[in-house]
């Protein structure tokens, strides 16, 4: 029986675990929430996750964030919401 590192997926703590739970869920001694046991390193394949956009007009790039174009629904909706921020200012 082998011990391997592997990495908590939830709070990134490096853990000493036999070979043998390699592919089950473990809970973390750490954090305390289940976490799938791969080797250590296995969640850092990509280098800079991709960011959410953000809905403040400064980034972290210095750029605007792009948003999508508003929907008909959304539309209706904002305008209700105006209407009735309105009619609570009269």
């Amino acid at each position: 029986m082998a011990i391997v590192d592997v990495e908590c997926s939830e709070c990134g703590v490096t853990l000493q675990v036999d070979e043998t739970v390699m592919g089950s869920t473990m809970t973390c001694p750490k954090c305390k929430l289940p976490f799938f046991v791969e080797p250590a390193g296995a969640y850092g394949l990509v280098e800079d996750p991709p960011r959410r956009l953000s809905r403040s007009p400064r980034s972290d790039s210095g750029s605007a964030a792009v948003e999508p174009p508003e929907s008909a629904e959304q539309r209706r909706i904002r305008e209700q919401m105006e209407r009735w921020a309105g009619a609570e200012d009269a």
